[in-house]
């Protein structure tokens, strides 16, 4: 509860993301803050939430990449690293917006988390479409690959495989 509370009130905090990715989830809505926060087996946890305008970085002159739930992840990846150097690993991770909804890491969070074998089994709370609180594993984010083929939308019994 301690962290969830510590994440949430950051969020609360944090300058609003106007990133893509906020904008799908959120169409219509006021732009959202996120933070991001890890609970250690030590029972220290951290919290880091977006980047302040000054630290957006740029793709391309005028294009301003905007923090949204993946970059807090990648903000709190200095701290998930250091307690991993310290040998206090993780055991929780949250995703929150200014609102108190718990996310899923974004494509640049669940790279960095995905590419670190040592979080895989890192627990992640996120609110699914209904509301309810899901418990996850950073692993779960994967996804299944190679995809089986009836995931490869050939629908006339081809696979993906442009060999067969």
């Amino acid at each position: 509860r301690g962290l969830y509370e510590a994440v949430w009130q950051a969020a609360r905090l944090s300058p609003p993301s106007r990133s893509r990715e906020s904008q799908a989830c959120c169409e219509g809505e006021a732009p959202l803050g996120f933070a991001a926060g890890a609970l250690f087996f030590s029972g220290e946890f951290r919290v880091c939430t977006s980047a302040v305008p000054a630290e957006q970085v740029l793709l391309f002159p005028g294009s301003p990449v905007a923090s949204g739930p993946g970059d807090v992840v990648l903000r709190l990846s200095t701290w998930l690293e250091e307690h991993h150097r310290l040998q206090d690993m993780p055991q929780l991770l949250l995703v929150c917006d200014n609102l108190g909804f718990l996310h899923a890491p974004t494509s640049s969070g669940r790279s960095y988390l995905l590419g670190k074998g040592h979080f895989s089994q890192l627990a992640l709370l996120v609110h699914d479409s209904e509301g309810q609180l899901r418990e996850l594993l950073c692993s779960d984010l994967a996804g299944e690959w190679p995809p089986s083929p009836d995931r490869t939308g050939c629908t006339d019994g081809r696979t993906a495989d442009p060999s067969g």
